[in-house]
This record gives structure tokens, C-alpha cells and sequence, in this order.
């Protein structure tokens, strides 16, 4: 379907309210390429520059002698001559050049322009179109709302069939913002009749959505009402999301306190982490049981930026996976100082290996380097050793290359040539190919080599394959 071309005008003047014709500045779909301009007449071409300038009596003049000579243009001569009267509020004589344009020329391309622009001289003339009575589905849309702004009562059945299931998803999606934009509690009970319709799930998701925004307790209690006769679970997380939307924390607390549900209680809790509420959620961290709702609490709290209680459970959390959890959450929160005294304070392998990784998050290859070269454990020297090659940073890979010439032991070069790899640095390991004593470790590149996605590793194995290597 071709859309005509001032149909977005139009649309964005009638969705913005009655006064936005007379407010808005003026669209500036006249702006041709230089050739075609030059095909225009020269009373076409001064239309254009007075549209430009918003000397719209001196464009109607100029527009109308280009339609009465009628050489080639005149059909778009009517069109801006019909625009530039609406902007004058001079609406019925606006219609007059529509109807000029269609008598004379009844095949141009004009015509759906100027159909959409016959919707707005109804309106701002108090006449609606009737929504029923246009095919093509934009200007459909366009009557609809200037007919919910005139006469609601007279729009409220037509939207009512748009939304009943008959009409094309998009007009239904459509129809519903329209109705969204009507403060009436008509409006309102229409939204809550469609949230609570199960049939057609992704129109109720977007009416469940559209509620939140009406911004006040009635739209809050009517969101808490329908958390509790919803049964669809999807819904129910839709509404969840509305009550974050709305800024009622309250309710969001009481769901992800009392809900049996674990998933919408986790979904709860991920609402409060969005709305900052710090002091809910290490309340509801000290009293919940469960492990999994603890771990969705903390990734919450890092939503919430509470860096502060990250690091309280990081210290004295008894739980291994819950500790790791929020030494995890304070890497991405980048809590680079945080995460270096945890380290440094830290006796326990496994922890310190979840630091390194944490240290990863947070883009830290400076103390990955002092891990990867001073740490007793060999996993934790592991994990810091691929949490560098999973950085993509200048420090990160002459770390490696220095760490890989001043290291002894065979291991840590093979784990060392896994994260150049994983870095896609190929001309490091051609290399260690190339220069490496160690059979082993020669091996160890040229087979990390042959599976990377590298013109330069293809180029090098083919090299070795034809002898040259």
C-alpha cells in the first residue's frame, strides 16, 4: 500500500489535539531535489518558497495562478493551495480547492494527500469523518481520533467494533493508543475490559501497559485489582512491570513478599531494583528463605546501584553461591576498589577465583595481571589469565605477552595462548609457532590457530601446508 506522503503530517497534528494545527511548525515535505524543482512553474516554484517562509496568503496566491494555468503542476498546486488555507483557519474554502482537485484531476497522485488533508479541514470545521466510512487504514485512524476529540460518544462504538477482533492487528494496536490518549473514565473501563480479555494476549498486554500511565491512585488500585483476578502469567508480569511504570512500590513489595509464586516474586523483586527501593530489598533479603529469590534480590540491589549492601553480603554471606553472587553483581556495578579489598582480605581459592571474574566484569586488567602473576592457586591465576583475554584493551594483551616470556611453567603458557585466542590475536600465536622452543607449546598454538575465524591464522596454516612455514 502506498501511504500518502502528508499522512504522517496529518497524523502527528490530529494524535498532538485540536490546537496543534494551529501551533505546530510548518512540515517541510515541499523541500524537492534542484531537477525537480526546475520541471515546476515559476507561480509553483514562489508557492514553495512563501510555504517556507509561513507566508501562507502569499503561497495561496501563488499556488492558485499555477493551478488556473494548469502547466503540468496544477494538481499539487491545489494540494498546498488547500494546505496554505488551513493554515489561514480558513477551512471552507480549503475544502473547496480538495473537491477543485479531485473534479479536475480525479487520477493524480494527489488525491490520498489530499484525502488526509480533508480530514483535518472536517475537524478543525467541528465536522468529524466518520471512521467507517474511509478504506485505507492511516486515515482510518486519523478520523478516528479526530472524531474521539469532537464526539466521544459517537467514537466510542466504532472504536469499541475496531478493537473487537475484526479489524487487522495493527489498526487494533493503533485504535488502542488512540483510546489510551482519552482521560474519561469510559476510556478507562474500556482499557480494563481489554487488560482482563485473555483471548487476544498481546492487546492486553499494551492495555495492562497504557493503564499505568494514567499516573494516579485509581490507576494503582485498578493495577492491584487486576494482579489479583489475572490467572495468565504473562499478564501477570505485565502488570508488574505497569506498577514499576506507576512508581508503586507498595504493592510491588507486597507481591514480592507474599506471592507463592516463585517466578512472579523473583519478577517483583527485579521491578524494586528498577525503582531504587534500597531499603525494601535488604529487607526482603534478610527475611526471604528462598536461594533463588536471594540471588534475583541481588542482582536487584545492583539495579538499585546499592553498591553498600553488595559488599555487606560479599563480607559476612555464609552461602557460598550467594557470596559469589554478589561479588559477581559488584563487578558489574564496576566496584573496582571494592572488589580489590575483598581480594586482598580473602583466604578462600574459590572466592578469590569469583573476585577475578568479578574483576573481569569490571574491566580491571591491572589487578587481573597482579593476580595472574602473584596468586598461590593455580585456578585463581587460570581464572585471571582468561578474564585478560576476555578484555579487549591494549594493557590487557602486553600483560599476557609479558606474563607468557617471563613464565616457567608450561601450564599457565598454555592458558596463556587459549586467552590470545579467545582475544582473536592471531599474530601472537603465529608467533609463538614461529619462535617457541617447546614443541608442546608450538603445537598448542598452531592447533589454537586452526580453529580461528582469522584470514591471517588461514593464511598461516596454508603457508605451513605448502611449505613455507
Amino acid at each position: 500500500m502506498r501511504y500518502p506522503r502528508s499522512i504522517l503530517i496529518v497524523a502527528l497534528l490530529c494524535l498532538a489535539g485540536p490546537a496543534a494545527a494551529a501551533l505546530s511548525p510548518t512540515p517541510a515535505p515541499w523541500d524537492e531535489p534542484a531537477e525537480e524543482q526546475a520541471r515546476h512553474s515559476e507561480a509553483y516554484r514562489a508557492g514553495k518558497r512563501a510555504l517556507g517562509a509561513e507566508q501562507w496568503s502569499e503561497a495561496v496566491d501563488r499556488f492558485g495562478e499555477a493551478a488556473s494555468r494548469d502547466e503540468g503542476d496544477g494538481d499539487g498546486a491545489l494540494y498546498w493551495k488547500a494546505y496554505a488555507l488551513l493554515r489561514l483557519n480558513r477551512g471552507a474554502r480549503a475544502q473547496l480547492a480538495v473537491e477543485e482537485l479531485r473534479r479536475r484531476f480525479p487520477e493524480s497522485n494527489w488525491i490520498d494527500d489530499a484525502q488526509a488533508l480533508e480530514i483535518e479541514i472536517q475537524r478543525t470545521n467541528r465536522q468529524p469523518t466518520n471512521p467507517d466510512a474511509v478504506a485505507d487504514e492511516e486515515l482510518k485512524l486519523i478520523a478516528l481520533n479526530g472524531l474521539m476529540h469532537l464526539d466521544w460518544n459517537r467514537a466510542r462504538p466504532i472504536l469499541q467494533s475496531f478493537l473487537a477482533g475484526r479489524s487487522s492487528p495493527r489498526l487494533m494496536e493503533r485504535a488502542l493508543f488512540i483510546l489510551s490518549q482519552n482521560d474519561s473514565p469510559e476510556a478507562r473501563q474500556m482499557l480494563l475490559g481489554i487488560a482482563r480479555d485473555a483471548t487476544n494476549p498481546e492487546l492486553s498486554e499494551e492495555a495492562i501497559q497504557y493503564l499505568a500511565f494514567f499516573d494516579d491512585d485509581e490507576a494503582r488500585a485498578e493495577l492491584r485489582k487486576l494482579y489479583r483476578e489475572l490467572t495468565d502469567f504473562e499478564l501477570k508480569e505485565r502488570v508488574l512491570e505497569s506498577m514499576m511504570i506507576a512508581d508503586d512500590l507498595e504493592s510491588l513489595l507486597a507481591v514480592a513478599s507474599t506471592e507463592t509464586n516463585l517466578e512472579l516474586r523473583k519478577s517483583a523483586i527485579q521491578q524494586l531494583g528498577l525503582l531504587d527501593a534500597k531499603g525494601e530489598l535488604r529487607q526482603l533479603y534478610a527475611t526471604e528463605s528462598s536461594r533463588s529469590a536471594k540471588e534475583e534480590i541481588l542482582r536487584a540491589l545492583m539495579l538499585a546501584d546499592d553498591l553498600e549492601s553488595l559488599l555487606a553480603v560479599a563480607r559476612t554471606e555464609p552461602a557460598p553461591e550467594l557470596r559469589a553472587e554478589a561479588i559477581q553483581q559488584i563487578g558489574l556495578l564496576d566496584g573496582v576498589a571494592e572488589l580489590r579489598e575483598l581480594y586482598r582480605g580473602e583466604s578462600s581459592a574459590d572466592v578469590r577465583s569469583d573476585i577475578a571474574e568479578a574483576l573481569m566484569l569490571a574491566d580491571d586488567a591491572e589487578f587481573l595481571l597482579e593476580i595472574a602473576n602473584n596468586d598461590k592457586d593455580p585456578e585463581v591465576r587460570e581464572q585471571a589469565i582468561e578474564g585478560l583475554g576476555l578484555l579487549d584493551s591494549p594493557e590487557s594483551s602486553a600483560g599476557l605477552s609479558r606474563l607468557y616470556e617471563t613464565s616457567t611453567d608450561v601450564e599457565t603458557k598454555k592458558q596463556i595462548i587459549e586467552s590470545f585466542m579467545l582475544k582473536g590475536d592471531a599474530p601472537k600465536l603465529i608467533g609463538i609457532v614461529k619462535t617457541e622452543k617447546n614443541t608442546e607449546l608450538r603445537k598448542e598454538a598452531l592447533e589454537t590457530l586452526s580453529i580461528m575465524n582469522s584470514e591471517e591464522a588461514t593464511a598461516f596454516l596454508l603457508e605451513i601446508l605448502q611449505g613455507g612455514g
